[in-house]
């Protein structure tokens, strides 16, 4: 068999494949009027193909952007404006998430043309072709397992009440669109994403911290003496620690106690009179390593946080119980809360066997 004949049976097989990965019909950008194919029957194009970014994951809703140039191989010219290139795969999808279509044309400009890939549920290498006349070109899009989303660490870990920090998330899993938000008893605080990708250290979403808007309704406080005459009747802010969580269309993580709001004022201000403001109280009974906590803390109708001190044991109960693992001198404290604010108690409970 020639070489001619060999050509024109590998074009008409490349050409017949590309056709049958899709039971849709090849849709392209409406144009006034379209022009026709390029009709040329013995010009030797180079065609590049490029895919950004190259590796996908299965089902996510962002594209990569697929370019093709063509240049005449003789003498580098390219096609005429309009000139239309057949773009085929067999994995993703042309133009929109889920629309199943495997082929699609694409009209050249320049001698370049782009079009959208979308990722579809299927793991694997995606080979991209485009063929015009007999001379094709490739590349590949690798589509990904998911990578679990998992938040490792927040830096910086603090910042001011005002807001402005950036801060970098470096976790797995992360992709686009992503929500940051700040959460305490006080309200969410959303953080702007500047950017989610990946660099040498990992995964990572740069963003940029929101402000408190209510100070008073947001920062933990403990009682001062405002005048100096031995009379607690002061409040006091108090560095405010917080959850992070990062919420992707997929799902979302959230990593506890990331980060600390710190207050701009922390100078002892004499307390208004408030009988709906929250005043943390409680006492004790131990009973060896086991605790009977009584909270005595105003007004009704308070939510409470309680951190036993040990770094494991947590309750959101108005009285709980709590058994320790080890004897020892532990530092618990008590968070009541409301709308009016929040007030925090702490006290050493001892407890041996």
């Amino acid at each position: 068999m020639s070489n001619l004949a060999s050509r024109s049976l590998a074009v008409a097989f490349v050409l017949l494949a590309l056709a049958a990965c899709s039971t849709d019909t090849p849709t392209a950008p409406e144009r006034t009027p379209a022009p026709p194919p390029y009709s040329g029957t013995t010009t030797i194009w180079n065609i590049s193909v490029t895919a950004d970014p190259r590796n996908l994951t299965a089902g996510d809703s962002q594209p990569a952007t697929i370019t093709i140039r063509v240049r005449r191989s003789a003498d580098g010219v390219p096609p005429p404006n309009g000139t239309s290139i057949v773009v085929g795969a067999s994995l993703g999808d042309f133009n929109s998430s889920g629309s199943d279509q495997k082929t699609a044309t694409v009209f050249l400009g320049g001698g370049v043309g782009q079009i959208l890939y979308f990722a579809g549920s299927l793991l694997g290498t995606d080979t991209i072709a485009a063929q015009l006349e007999s001379s094709v070109g490739t590349t590949r899009i690798n589509i990904l397992e998911p990578e679990e989303l998992f938040i490792e660490s927040v830096r910086p870990s603090s910042g001011p009440e005002g807001g402005g920090t950036r801060i970098r998330i470096s976790g797995t899993g992360f992709t686009e669109p992503a929500r940051v938000e700040l959460g305490s008893g006080g309200g969410v605080i959303n953080a702007t994403v500047d950017r989610v990708g990946e660099d040498s250290e990992g995964g990572f979403i740069r963003a940029i911290t929101g402000a408190v808007f209510d100070p008073a309704g947001f920062f933990e406080t403990e009682t001062c003496d405002s005048d100096g005459d031995g009379t607690l009747d002061g409040d006091r802010y108090l560095p405010t620690t917080v959850n992070l969580q990062v919420i992707l269309t997929s799902g979302s993580a959230t990593l506890s106690n990331a980060f600390t709001y710190l207050p701009d004022d922390t100078s002892c201000r004499e307390r208004r009179p408030d009988p709906d403001r929250p005043k943390a109280q409680f006492s004790f009974t131990t009973n060896g390593l086991t605790v009977l906590f009584d909270n005595q803390s105003t007004p009704p109708g308070l939510t409470f946080d309680w951190i036993f001190g040990d770094g494991v044991g947590t309750s959101t109960e108005a009285n709980p119980v709590y058994t320790y693992a080890a004897a020892g001198t532990y530092t618990v404290t008590l968070r009541a809360t409301n709308s009016s604010g929040s007030s925090t108690t702490s006290k050493d409970v001892t407890v041996s066997p």
